[in-house]
């Protein structure tokens, strides 16, 4: 994975024998996993102390992790924050998922039911230039 996510312009990506995304492997991994901002809590500081941010934020012991789907709007909130307060933010990190991570949660997902109705493309395979969300199906 680590060789197609550097070498690939293209890359499809198939489950149970269908094709669920295709794209460069750049676009493929920003958008469905978002960003992860990654820091460690200022000694004496909580999670409540932290201000507003628009990803999910999750806390194992010190360290922090935030999904987001906006990673500049919460770094900068995050260290506007830290500023105003005299603190470091140890550790802070930014990162995007891998080819790898975007994958996994690609063949993981659950199939979608079809959409009863003439109109409906259930059954239709997607053309190979077919550009296709991460995820979604046609």
């Amino acid at each position: 994975m680590d060789e197609a996510q550097h070498l690939a312009d293209r890359v499809a990506v198939l489950r149970e024998g269908h094709l669920v995304a295709i794209g460069a492997p750049d676009t493929l991994g920003g958008s469905g996993r978002g960003s992860l901002l990654s820091f460690r809590l200022p000694e004496g500081a909580v999670l409540a102390d932290l201000p507003p941010l628009t990803g999910e934020i999750e806390e194992y012991g010190e360290a922090v992790g935030v999904r987001t789907r906006q990673a500049a709007r919460d770094m900068h909130a995050l260290t506007g924050w830290a500023l105003e307060r005299g603190v470091e933010l140890t550790s802070l990190r930014l990162s995007q998922p891998s080819l790898e991570d975007v994958y996994l949660d690609l063949v993981e997902q659950p199939e979608p039911s079809p959409e009863p109705g003439p109109s409906s493309a259930a059954g239709r395979e997607p053309a190979a230039d077919d550009e296709l969300a991460p995820g979604r199906r046609s």
